[in-house]
């Protein structure tokens, strides 16, 4: 559980990160698809680690 438990934890602090820089750092298109990606490299979220995310509404 540790090391899965840690990436989720940094994929979650990724994505946080990014949105809230998204359209004054970040190009917001680019950062919806990088997300994208993060979202499918095979680590799955809960519902609610998702919504935390900012990866679904």
């Amino acid at each position: 559980m540790g090391a899965l438990f840690g990436d989720i934890i940094i994929k979650i602090f990724a994505v946080k990160e990014l949105r809230r820089c998204a359209g004054s750092q970040f190009d917001p298109e680019i950062v919806d698809v990088f997300c994208r990606i993060l979202a499918g490299d095979g680590l799955t979220l809960t519902r609610e680690e998702e919504k935390e995310a900012n990866l679904i509404n």
